[in-house]
């Protein structure tokens, strides 16, 4: 049973739980709890982490999760470098949260739909599909680590046109040639 105070715009509900109840259980969740609206747009697929057949090769719209220059080199790899920099503006410009939260998820299903995957490798060679949660971890990083490189590079082009005594409006008009 349940029992709540509060004012009219903040109301707190307070659990009881019977003392029979052993709550430091892994597997326990109360009731209330469990049936708590999912934050994530209700148009999401969840795909969970699915294990490829032995001696699976990545293909072209595959992206390999790893280091080294074998997965940077990736044609899978490279495309996704390709999308997730024509979507940068797109998650620089989305003003909520939710908004980039959707551009995330747009990239994510974009691969997907053209029969790619995002793929791990285990300690035995074997490949696997990290699942979606991964993957829009993977998407919303390199969208962040782009927006600092973008970022960046507005500031170098800012100094140097201060540097050099220039601005946008005040450049240097183009030559005329003397007729």
């Amino acid at each position: 049973m349940a029992s709540s105070y509060g004012d009219n715009n903040h109301e707190v509900q307070v659990l009881e739980i019977p003392e029979s109840t052993d709550v430091n259980r892994l597997d326990y969740i109360p009731t209330q709890l469990m049936n708590l609206p999912n934050k994530m747009p209700r148009n999401v697929t969840y795909r969970k982490r699915k294990s490829l057949p032995p001696g699976y090769k990545p293909g072209d719209f595959d992206v390999c999760c790893g280091r080294g220059k074998r997965h940077w080199n990736h044609v899978g790899n490279v495309r996704f470098r390709r999308m997730i920099q024509t979507n940068v503006e797109r998650y620089m410009d989305a003003p909520l949260k939710n908004d980039k939260t959707a551009v995330v998820v747009s990239i994510v299903d974009d691969i997907r739909n053209l029969g790619g995957h995002f793929l791990k490798e285990d300690l035995r060679s074997n490949w696997y599909d990290i699942g979606d949660q991964q993957a829009r971890e993977k998407v919303g990083h390199s969208l962040r680590d782009q927006v600092s490189t973008v970022n960046r590079q507005k500031r170098k082009e800012a100094a140097m046109q201060i540097f050099t005594g220039q601005t946008p409006q005040t450049a240097a008009p183009p030559p005329t040639t003397a007729a």
